[in-house]
């Protein structure tokens, strides 16, 4: 976008306050009273650091870019220079608001649209300061412009309609209706002075009460309502209304506004849900997840493997459940039959998750196993000497009551994270924290989180004193795609520097830091750090989202869930990885990213300190889990990109790469041929 042509535009300059412009380029350290009239806007506009910020009080900025998120994709794209711009030049006349205190006065109705030639500018003017002041910060549009696209949102009627005393006439009708005169003395009996004890308690209210912020009866309280609504108590301190009272009988009332304090409404105006009785409500689904199926028992039934499995549902299944399928895989090919219970999602279907997989080798691993779904989990029939996996530690319950009815069924955890830390301190967490003292054997995902077990004495490394690895539980590391290596030449050629960030928005997702990533980001980005040459990606969302902004003319493109293709393709020129992780577990996808010759960026973790991460690839840089720590990590990543040399001597290559290497025939035989009694028993 060329900053000079825009800035010249006549309505853009028509619309700056270049008071407000030249200080704000004082109060960030640039001396504007040197530069001309001519050439401020253009120097503001070129100037990062202060671009973002309003150059008209009237316009709210960032309020604009949060309202309307096309704006704040193309500014992000680069394709517009700022709200500020978007608006003069095409919002204003799109009826967009330009700041959170006009879009609050719209009403719920709105009034007749008028054509120019019938309407009296002067008039209307006269009758409404809000429009006096708006046509002075954009001048580019008249007052019947104002009143179509805006006026009329705001209860503002056209000025044929405006009639000497209709508006006045039309509240004092409405006052007098509901004034409570025996309210009103009684109320404000010792604040009346004595000229004015003549005066009837209406004409009180009129003449003085209004001023003093007086209430017209016990059914609405003005000091409540002026301050509950600042955007009513600016109104009424600019002039634009004489009272609270007087925008409620306008507007208020129809908008639903609370005209009263009441303690549950005024909490759920401004946080609803706030007082919803949440934990109450869970209590019936708590107490449905620990009320066990039915289960049927055959001791001369055929020994299989069922596996307890929350949902299979392709659209989220990410890593954990990606060990899992392999899992089952394996032990399938192994000879071993499979049946699957669905223990969450009512609505998952093996036709939807072949569907959808069409072309993976899970396809044909569901269409050769008995499913059960989540209604029919009462038909689920075992034999003697099952054996039952549990991908969670919800259904550790479910595999203890198929237990105590098969005495000599094998319980497994499948564990790949500490679950609990998936939730608040609240039930739910205790209960899982009490699952893990249900006798079970544990296959635990990676040696981080079986070193976080044991300095937690968690399940198997609680109730036996020496557990003995492969006997009393299994470690397994989650295999690490072995991505592309960049060559020399590639890393040191290319003009464009790319950082891929693992982006999970989502709220299930929280651990993955979202918001201390964006930050991390953003910060970087404004204080210069990053150069024009970064392009930054964000990959792993489950749905589409515009570009977030960083600052700096950067922005973070989000990218959609993807296959190992389109994954390996985005990838293969990555100079920064960015994946966090707070929780025991790391994760796969900061060492995925070392295999490709990439400097990444993680955070530590109680388990997993700097130097055990740094041991696995000089590639990898880790920091505390904070906006800081992050920040300080990626500027370190930063200055080592161009080190390509050390980039290449630091890739990382894993020593296992398959998951039949990881699953291997000794690993099986180990976890299943065994048979109770249990270790933790």
């Amino acid at each position: 976008m060329n900053v000079k042509n825009i800035t010249s535009d006549k309505r853009i300059a028509a619309c700056v306050d270049y008071i407000k412009i030249r200080s704000t380029m004082s109060d960030n350290d640039i001396d504007a009273s040197k530069i001309s009239l001519d050439n401020i806007l253009y120097e503001y506009y070129s100037t990062p650091v202060i671009m973002s910020i309003s150059p008209n009080s009237d316009f709210d900025e960032d309020w604009y870019l949060g309202q309307y998120s096309d704006v704040a994709s193309a500014v992000a794209c680069g394709q517009v220079l700022s709200g500020f711009i978007h608006y003069v030049l095409c919002g204003i006349n799109e009826g967009r608001w330009p700041s959170k205190g006009l879009y609050e006065l719209k009403t719920a109705e709105t009034s007749e649209y008028v054509e120019s030639n019938r309407f009296d500018e002067e008039v209307y003017l006269q009758n409404y300061i809000v429009a006096q002041r708006f046509l002075k910060a954009f001048p580019i549009i008249s007052a019947a412009e104002f009143h179509n696209l805006y006026g009329r949102h705001m209860g503002f009627v056209p000025a044929w309609n405006l009639h000497p005393e209709s508006a006045r006439i039309k509240i004092l009708a409405s006052i007098s209706r509901e004034f409570d005169e025996n309210w009103y003395k009684e109320k404000y009996k010792n604040n009346i002075h004595d000229r004015y004890e003549k005066l009837s308690p209406l004409t009180h209210y009129l003449t003085e009460g209004v001023k003093l912020k007086y209430s017209p009866n016990s059914k609405f309280d003005e000091g409540f309502y002026n301050s509950f609504y600042p955007e009513i108590n600016n109104a009424i301190q600019r002039g634009d209304i004489v009272s609270g009272y007087y925008h409620y009988l306008v507007a208020g009332r129809r908008e639903a506004r609370l005209a009263l304090y009441e303690k549950q409404q005024v909490l759920e105006a401004r946080l609803p849900g706030v007082t919803k009785t949440a934990l109450l409500d869970r209590v019936p689904a708590i107490r449905n997840r620990l009320t066990l199926s039915n289960v049927k028992v055959d001791v001369d039934g055929e020994r299989k493997i069922i596996f307890l499995l929350p949902t299979i549902n392709p659209d989220i299944t990410f890593g954990g459940y990606r060990s899992a399928f392999e899992l089952i895989r394996r032990l399938q090919e192994e000879g071993w039959p499979i049946t699957i219970v669905c223990t969450e999602d009512a609505n998952a279907s093996v036709e939807y998750f072949c569907w959808r997989e069409e072309k993976s080798i899970f396809n044909k691993v569901l269409k050769n196993l008995h499913f059960i779904p989540f209604l029919e989990k009462d038909n689920l029939t075992v034999g003697g000497n099952d054996i039952v996996i549990s991908y969670s530690l919800w259904d550790l319950y479910f595999a203890s009551k198929i237990r105590s009815e098969a005495p000599n069924t094998r319980v497994i955890l499948l564990s790949q994270e500490y679950e609990p830390i998936f939730h608040d301190n609240n039930a739910i967490r205790s209960i899982l924290d009490e699952a893990y003292n249900i006798p079970h054997y544990p296959i635990i995902n990676s040696g981080y989180l079986t070193d976080y077990f044991k300095s937690h004495n968690i399940g198997i490394f609680r109730s036996k004193k020496n557990p003995v690895m492969g006997k009393d539980y299994y470690v397994f590391e989650h295999r690490i795609n072995k991505l592309k290596e960049q060559s020399l030449e590639a890393m040191r050629d290319r003009e464009e520097r790319i950082l891929i960030a693992y982006t999970r928005p989502e709220g299930h997702a929280a651990r993955n830091l979202f918001e201390v990533l964006i930050m991390s980001l953003q910060d970087l980005c404004e204080e210069g750090a990053f150069g024009p040459e970064w392009k930054f990606i964000g990959l792993g969302a489950l749905t589409d989202l515009p570009p977030i902004s960083l600052g700096g003319g950067h922005h973070l493109s989000i990218k959609t869930k993807m296959s190992e293709d389109e994954y390996t393709h985005y990838i293969s020129s990555m100079d920064i990885g960015l994946s966090l992780m707070y929780a025991p577990h790391p994760s796969v996808m900061p060492f995925e990213f070392a295999t490709t010759g990439a400097i990444v960026v993680t955070n530590t973790f109680e388990n997993r300190s700097s130097e055990s991460l740094a041991s696995i690839s000089s590639n990898i840089i880790s920091g505390p889990p904070t906006v800081e720590g992050i920040t300080g990590a990626l500027r370190m990543a930063i200055k080592k990109v161009e080190n390509i040399d050390e980039r290449l001597s630091g890739i990382y290559r894993p020593s296992l790469s398959s998951w039949d290497q990881i699953f291997n025939k000794d690993m099986l035989k180990e976890i299943c041929n065994s048979l109770p009694p249990y270790p933790n028993n």
